[in-house]
C-alpha cells in the first residue's frame, strides 16, 4: 500500500509541472521499473502539440526565364520594323477588326505539320554530335539521352500567330488569302509589343540560317549539360531535380524552337507571336471547327485599357494592303467604310502585283 501511494504521488509530481508548460504537453507514457533497493525509477514519454503537416510542395513545370543559348539571345533582342503585316481573307479582316483581336492557333493544328518538327530536327543532329564526343561519362551520356527523348514533349502547350515585315509578298497572298483576293493588315509593332507583354507572348523573328540553328542548338545542350554538372555529386539532389532539368529545356525548345524555320522560307522575314503556356481554363481560350476537328485556338487581343491605341502609334498606322484582284476599286470602298467605323484613322493602300487568278 505504502508502495502505491509513492507511486501515485510520484506520478502527481510528474504531471504536475506539464499543467504550467507554456506549450500544450501531451502525456503519452509514463515508465516504472522498480529497483532492488525498493525504489521506483521512472522515465516520461511525452510531446508538444503534433507538428503540421508535412506540406510537399509540387515540381511543376516552370518556364525558363532565360534561353541558355547567347546567339538566340542576340535574335530576341532584335527591334521589330515599325510596321508587321498579316495576310487574311476578307472574313478574317472584318473578324480582326470588329473584335480586336488575332487569333493564335495551337501549334499542334497548324496548317504546315513541319512547323514545330525543324527546330526538333536540327536539335537531334546536335544531340547526335554531342554524345559522339569523348568528354562525356557514361552517367552523362544517359542524362543527353533522356534529354533527347523529350524534345517536343511541350508542343501542344504553345499558341502562335504569323506576321511579316513583307507587305506585298506572292507566295503570302497565294498561301494565306482565296483566290478572290485577300488582305494584308498592318499593325504597328509599338502596339503589339506591349499588348503582347500583358499575355506572356513574345514577338521574335524567325531564323532561317541553318548554321545559326545548328549553333544555338549546341548551346542548349551545353547548357544543359552544364546544369546537370553542377548537380552530379550533390547528395542533396535527387532524381526530380534532374527530371526538372530535362522539363526546363524540353520547354525551352517547344516555345523558342518555334523561331527555327527551314531555309526555304526565308523571303517570308517571319515574325512570330509566341505564347507562354496557356491553361486550358483561360477565358481567351476558344474552339473553331476546322476539316471536322475542333480546334484550339487563343483570342489575343489587339487592344486594351492599357495599350488603347490600335491604329496610330507615333508615326506608325494601322494599314490594309487590298491584294491582287480584278475589282480593287470596289474593294477599296469597302474596305473604306470597314476602316471608318472599327479603326478610324487607318490607312488603305493596294498590293502593286498584277491580278492573276491562282
Amino acid at each position: 500500500m505504502c508502495r502505491l501511494a509513492q507511486t501515485l504521488g510520484l506520478i502527481a509530481s510528474i504531471i504536475r509541472p506539464m499543467a504550467d508548460h507554456p506549450t500544450p504537453v501531451r502525456l503519452t507514457g509514463i515508465r516504472f521499473a522498480i529497483n532492488p533497493d525498493g525504489s521506483i525509477s521512472h522515465g516520461v514519454y511525452a510531446e508538444g502539440p503534433p507538428p503540421p503537416p508535412r506540406v510537399v510542395s509540387p515540381r511543376p513545370v516552370e518556364e525558363p526565364s532565360t534561353t541558355g543559348s547567347r546567339i538566340l539571345d542576340g535574335y530576341l533582342d532584335l527591334n521589330p520594323p515599325g510596321v508587321l503585316y498579316h495576310y487574311t481573307s476578307v472574313d478574317g479582316l472584318i473578324g480582326l477588326l470588329k473584335s480586336r483581336q488575332i487569333w493564335a492557333s495551337n501549334v499542334t493544328f497548324l496548317n504546315d505539320a513541319k512547323e514545330s518538327v525543324n527546330a526538333t530536327e536540327v536539335l537531334t543532329l546536335a544531340f547526335s554530335n554531342r554524345l559522339n564526343r569523348p568528354d562525356l561519362s557514361e552517367q552523362e551520356k544517359n542524362f543527353l539521352g533522356k534529354a533527347k527523348g523529350e524534345l517536343g514533349r511541350f508542343s501542344r502547350e504553345f499558341y502562335i500567330t504569323s506576321l511579316t515585315e513583307e507587305r506585298d509578298l506572292l507566295s503570302q497572298w497565294r498561301a494565306y488569302c482565296p483566290p478572290t483576293g485577300g488582305y494584308a493588315l498592318g499593325l504597328p509593332a509599338e502596339q503589339l509589343l506591349p499588348i503582347a507583354a500583358e499575355h506572356n507572348f513574345m514577338l521574335a523573328p524567325c531564323i532561317y540560317e541553318y548554321d545559326a540553328q545548328y549553333q544555338i542548338s549546341l548551346e542548349l545542350i551545353e547548357n544543359l549539360l552544364t546544369s546537370y554538372r553542377q548537380f552530379q555529386g550533390n547528395p542533396a539532389v535527387d532524381g526530380s531535380d534532374v527530371a526538372k532539368i530535362i522539363n526546363t529545356f524540353a520547354l525551352t525548345v517547344a516555345r523558342f524552337g518555334l523561331l527555327l524555320k527551314h531555309t526555304a522560307f526565308s523571303e517570308e522575314k517571319e515574325w512570330r507571336l509566341i505564347s507562354s503556356m496557356i491553361p486550358i481554363q483561360s477565358a481567351l481560350l476558344d474552339f473553331r471547327s476546322v476539316s471536322s476537328r475542333a480546334t484550339p485556338f487563343y483570342r489575343l487581343p489587339l487592344a486594351s485599357d492599357t495599350n488603347p491605341d490600335l491604329v496610330r502609334i507615333g508615326k506608325n498606322r494601322l494599314v490594309i494592303v487590298i491584294g491582287p484582284s480584278a475589282h480593287t476599286e470596289a474593294h477599296s470602298a469597302g474596305i473604306q467604310l470597314l476602316l471608318f467605323k472599327y479603326a478610324p484613322g487607318g490607312a488603305v493602300t493596294s498590293s502593286q502585283i498584277p491580278y492573276r487568278a491562282w
